[in-house]
């Protein structure tokens, strides 16, 4: 081998050497930064996991206790409860034990089947809000429909609901009284209420009110088999609602236009038999 050749070999090999050391140098860089990188990641994590127990121990994560025992409106707030007391529905809360945890962690199962004990209420939901922790109570309640009096000078002292529940003396007086019609009863009789014999009382309602274009201002049920009701100028008697009663009702229609003469002499009018009756005031039933 010549002296140029050895020359250039030792010139190559150096150059090597030295490519090689930088090569080293570059990928032991790439490995600190693989490292670091690695440990920023483990640093991020740990620093997550340590924000997140810092916050899921922070107190807005649970129910305050106290507030809740009152009611307040910071911690749960009660809407569609227009005939029963939110006192009553607070109550109902308290006999549940709320453990003192995360609030997304909590059962509202047992509270919500406390609250259907209610007599007013049909269904009830709670929805949970996490942050701060309280609670948004739906009540779903029976409609009523009747205000049930002992004579029309009386306070209600219970109500009927559509679906024939009665609710009682504890939730009077009630919000949406305004939209309920009076049903007079005796001091002494029990009236057992069903959904079909409410039904049978409003059916009745609509279709007087429809045929007379008057509306029904209360019903006097003291016998369970006479019911009277009083429409704006005039008092019906229809007696008992069975098979035919809608069809005794139909007679308003031509009886009312004839009776305009001695309107206010009247009674009450008798639709109780295939032949009406009207009842004049001091007088015997006269045949219509």
């Amino acid at each position: 081998m010549s002296q140029n050749e050895q020359g250039f070999s030792r010139q190559y090999y150096k150059r090597k050497l030295k490519a090689n050391k930088i090569v080293r140098k570059i990928q032991a860089k790439k490995r600190q930064l693989r490292l670091l990188r690695f440990l920023c990641r483990i640093l991020i994590i740990v620093l997550i996991i340590l924000a997140g127990i810092y916050i899921l121990k922070l107190p807005m994560w649970h129910i305050n206790q106290e507030l809740l025992s009152k009611g307040d409106k910071k911690v749960v707030l009660i809407v569609g409860n227009h005939v029963t007391p939110t006192y009553k529905i607070v109550d109902m809360i308290r006999q549940t034990e709320i453990p003192d945890t995360e609030i997304f962690r909590l059962d509202t199962k047992e509270i919500e089947e406390n609250i259907k004990r209610l007599e007013p209420v049909k269904d009830v939901r709670i929805r949970r809000f996490w942050f701060p922790a309280r609670f948004l109570v739906l009540i779903n309640e029976s409609e009523p429909v009747f205000t049930i009096v002992t004579d029309l000078e009386a306070e209600p002292y219970s109500a009927v609901s559509r679906d024939g529940v009665l609710i009682g003396r504890d939730y009077m007086p009630i919000k949406k009284s305004e939209g309920t019609i009076k049903v007079i009863v005796p001091n002494n009789l029990y009236i057992e209420w069903t959904k079909e014999k409410v039904n049978k009382i409003l059916d009745a309602i609509n279709i007087m009110e429809a045929y007379t274009n008057q509306k029904v201002k209360y019903v006097d049920i003291k016998k369970d088999d006479d019911l009277f009701f009083m429409l704006d100028e005039i008092l019906i008697r229809v007696g008992a609602l069975n098979h035919n009663y809608k069809e005794r009702l139909k007679a308003l229609v031509t009886i009312l236009p004839e009776i305009d003469d001695y309107r206010n002499k009247i009674e009450y009018v008798d639709l109780r038999w295939e032949t009406k009756y009207i009842k004049l005031k001091d007088t015997e039933t006269k045949l219509f």
